[in-house]
């Protein structure tokens, strides 16, 4: 490994953490995805290549009307894309290739912790910056007194054409990666799809009685609401478990309305006289929003909600789809079972899809890619063409999409994913939103195909961040997979020997640490846990045992993730049970060592992350983003603090600082600042993941 330096402007730290990749300038305006433009400085100012310096210096912007700061770039380059380098002179090289970055390989380093904030914080409104989270703790501030020197050198190299599309390429299937294993995170079940459509056709008929002028509804909109209300009740406990005794739909709702004509309610029954009186009941206050709207608005949050709890990440070891080569070169035939319709698919990707002439909104293409997937299928299906059934759909889907009707049945198939995605696939949510009106729910093939045609780069923060928001074994497991997906390797550095000397002395084999953990990089962690490894051998798993370390004997969390994340560790029998042990030992006989550091706080009071961890509920709620980020702010300081709450009139000292009390504090403060269908999901979210651990 060899570790160098490229200087940069802050100008284009949006443009790095969007592609999460370093171009020579000219690069930008060619390869058609992500940032068209790349800010030059004098440190790095040549147009077909990037200087890369092994000298860590200082170097200085000139005061503009934008925030333009200095930026270095650390990278570890593999021994053998180091030496392909070309030096110009003295400790500096250049590249004409793209430089990618990984988390493990990259340090982005200003000389000012206020240049740090600046960028950080004008950052945080980009939707394309979608890596903040994942590189959050490879922010660093620096300073040196050596500035950098000018580089004579006269740019004769010519733009690299070739690793321009190369570039185009790893973009597509970047974003085909992240858009299928998205998509089998957003997958269901057809049930909970099927609840789902029956509340948005409730709020749709109120919507409608609501804005109508005498708010009464018409005799279809009574008995279309009466259908679907009985549709909901059929989800209820007590019909469920009615259902069960008498085996029969028809006689458990004529016994449901015996007991209703005997005592004239029913528990948790839905009265759609209510309802549709309530629709009628005029507010003074205009802006204040209807009963029966709040009540299916918050209906379909607790089924939206229900939904997203069910989220099954896809592992990586099912290997439902491979690319080798920068090409999809195998999908699972337990994902597309009829062969031709699999190899249609693995042509559509590597053929139509993944060209540069589909970028931006499919809106302005869709004729055109509706034409050539048609004539694509054409050529793979061959002599099966004239009698199949993709001649038909994909002829009605070209027809559709210049304005005929679309009649045919939708499923979760190549055809029906692709009719969605050229129709409503402009933005995500509304591709989601549509397929889930079809009945549609699993939306792998559907996402793949979105997001090689949005490529990596034009993917924005709101829906990567659904991969982000998960375990963080989980976001590690699978960035490794497509990192050695696109490139051919393990994304980690493995710079154990290096550090061996600066962390760890053996003597009689036993571990002497010289340092504490808070003074332990990601590196020098993993140094430690591979030496770890050579002293274990094998012994049941157990995937709980980590946590029970962590919590009785204050191991550090760094420590605690970097085990977790090892892969090694994981291989045969009980490795992880001899670590333990090995660890449980060390703690034990050594009152100051590297694990003698304060356990994680799972205090919501004490936890600086609570923003970052709902900040994902936001994301169509910009106006709320800072009252909510002052409310909980503010609640955490008081309860620091050790201040004062309000009740019946009279200040009362907050002794009270468990997870279930500062919840409700926060909500008591926030109910009239927040608005309360956003403070009911945001309290929803703080108790799943604080009233756990109580």
């Amino acid at each position: 490994m060899k570790k160098l330096y490229i200087p940069t402007t802050t100008l284009n730290f949006n443009n790095i953490l969007s592609s999460e990749s370093i171009s020579p300038k000219s690069f930008y305006e060619k390869r058609g995805f992500g940032y068209s433009r790349w800010f030059s400085i004098p440190e790095n100012n040549f147009d077909n290549i990037i200087l890369l310096y092994e000298s860590l210096c200082s170097f200085d912007r000139p005061k503009s009307d934008y925030e333009d700061h200095p930026l270095l770039i650390e990278v570890y380059l593999p021994q053998e894309t180091a030496s392909s380098l070309t030096q110009l002179e003295e400790r500096v090289y250049c590249c004409d290739h793209t430089v990618y970055l990984t988390p493990w390989n990259t340090r982005f380093l200003f000389f000012s912790n206020e240049d740090k904030r600046i960028t950080l914080s004008m950052s945080d409104s980009s939707l394309e910056t979608k890596l903040l989270k994942l590189y959050s703790k490879r922010f660093s501030v620096e300073n040196s007194q050596k500035k950098y020197d000018k580089i004579s050198f006269s740019d004769t190299v010519k733009i690299n054409l070739s690793e321009v599309e190369k570039d185009i390429r790893i973009n597509k299937m970047k974003g085909l990666l992240y858009g299928y294993y998205i998509g089998a995170l957003l997958s269901t079940s057809s049930e909970s799809v099927k609840q789902l459509n029956v509340l948005r056709e409730i709020f749709n008929i109120f919507a409608a009685i609501l804005s109508s002028l005498d708010k009464i509804p018409t005799d279809y909109q009574e008995n279309k609401l009466d259908s679907l209300l009985n549709e909901l009740r059929k989800t209820d406990s007590f019909y469920i478990t009615l259902l069960s005794i008498i085996d029969d739909v028809n006689k458990t709702d004529q016994v449901i309305s015996a007991i209703k004509s005997e005592y004239g309610f029913l528990k948790n029954d839905l009265d759609i006289r209510r309802l549709l009186n309530d629709l009628r009941f005029n507010k003074e206050q205009t802006d204040v929003k209807n009963a029966s709207i709040i009540w299916i608005e918050n209906k379909i949050f607790q089924q939206e909600e229900k939904i997203r709890n069910e989220y099954q990440p896809l592992s990586t070891e099912k290997s439902e789809i491979v690319i080798v080569n920068n090409k999809l070169s195998f999908v699972s035939d337990s994902i597309i079972k009829d062969k031709t319709e699999n190899e249609l698919f693995k042509h559509w990707i590597n053929d139509l899809f993944s060209s540069k002439d589909y970028n931006g909104k499919i809106s302005s293409f869709k004729e055109r890619i509706s034409d050539d997937a048609t004539t694509e299928a054409k050529e793979v299906y061959q002599e099966k063409w004239v009698d199949s059934y993709a001649k038909e759909f994909l002829n009605k889907l070209r027809r559709h999409v210049r304005g005929d009707e679309f009649g045919l049945t939708w499923d979760n198939g190549v055809f029906s994913s692709i009719a969605a995605v050229i129709t409503n696939g402009g933005e995500w949510a509304k591709l989601l939103t549509f397929m889930q009106s079809k009945g549609m729910y699993d939306y792998r093939l559907a996402f793949a195909m979105f997001g090689v045609l949005n490529g990596f780069a034009n993917l924005t923060r709101d829906f990567t961040d659904i991969i982000y928001s998960c375990d963080s074994n989980y976001i590690a497991e699978i960035y490794k997979e497509f990192h050695g997906q696109l490139f051919g390797n393990n994304p980690v550095i493995e710079s154990v020997k290096q550090k061996n000397d600066e962390i760890i002395k053996k003597d009689n084999d036993k571990i002497i640490s010289i340092k504490t953990i808070e003074d332990i990089n990601d590196s020098e962690i993993l140094s430690f846990i591979n030496y770890l490894i050579v002293k274990c051998k094998s012994a049941e798993r157990d995937k709980h045992v980590y946590e029970k370390l962590f919590r009785e004997h204050g191991m550090s969390y760094g420590l605690l993730q970097a085990i977790k994340d090892n892969k090694v560790l994981n291989k045969g029998k009980g490795v992880r049970k001899n670590v333990i042990k090995f660890i449980e030992k060390e703690i034990k006989s050594k009152s100051n060592n590297i694990f003698a550091s304060q356990p994680i706080k799972n205090k919501f009071y004490l936890d600086e992350s609570v923003f970052d961890r709902i900040e994902y509920l936001l994301s169509k709620e910009k106006k709320e983003r800072n009252k909510i980020k002052t409310e909980i702010d503010w609640i955490q300081k008081v309860h620091k603090d050790g201040g004062y709450q309000k009740k019946s009139g009279d200040w009362i000292k907050l002794n009270d600082h468990s997870n279930q009390a500062v919840i409700k504090h926060f909500e008591n403060n926030a109910k009239d600042r927040i608005e309360p269908t956003l403070l009911v999901k945001i309290v929803g979210k703080l108790k799943e993941l604080y009233l756990r651990d109580e």
